[in-house]
């Protein structure tokens, strides 16, 4: 039997697209994966913004009764990464739901927290052969031509998306 990883991480350091392309990752599982009717109806449940962020937020998307997506768009400091966590145990994280998160680079100190306080909700977690970490690129935001900006997103998005189609997270 494969593997089935649990927690799909975006890296990278500060405006490196990580935020964009988990909310593309969102659009995505809601449209091709849970088949959600676009009625003024979404398949997200608890949204929760985070307080002093215009653009981030914890939510979980549910798949069915037994299977839910935790999915926060920051992780910049200690707070935040607590009050995910919390997020988690308070919706009942269990070990067959699944975590999409971004994540900063190796040698942020923020990351190494992350991981350490995410190993705590996912006892289970063997972080060597539960992972998957897509890493990004500062250039993606530095870079002046837009047709290479949004190729490089796209094509960050569609390696998620096969990621999770490919069944190690046996999300179809």
């Amino acid at each position: 039997m494969k593997q089935k990883i649990k927690i799909l991480l975006i890296a990278g350091a500060e405006n490196t697209g990580k935020t964009t392309i988990i909310k593309r990752i969102i659009n995505w599982l809601e449209n091709d994966i849970l088949n959600v009717q676009k009625k003024n109806v979404r398949n997200i449940s608890n949204l929760e913004l985070i307080k002093g962020r215009k653009k981030d937020f914890f939510c979980i998307l549910e798949k069915n009764d037994n299977i839910k997506f935790f999915i926060s768009t920051a992780s910049d400091n200690e707070k935040i990464i607590n009050n995910f966590m919390e997020f988690c145990k308070k919706n009942n994280y269990k070990q067959n739901n699944f975590i999409i998160a971004p994540i900063r680079n190796i040698g942020d100190k923020n990351r190494e927290y992350f991981i350490n306080v995410i190993g705590k909700i996912t006892s289970e977690t063997d972080f060597e052969k539960d992972i998957i970490e897509i890493t990004l690129n500062k250039i993606c935001k530095e870079a002046k031509n837009v047709e290479y900006i949004k190729w490089y997103i796209n094509s960050m998005c569609y390696i998620a998306q096969k990621i999770l189609e490919q069944g190690i997270f046996n999300v179809k």
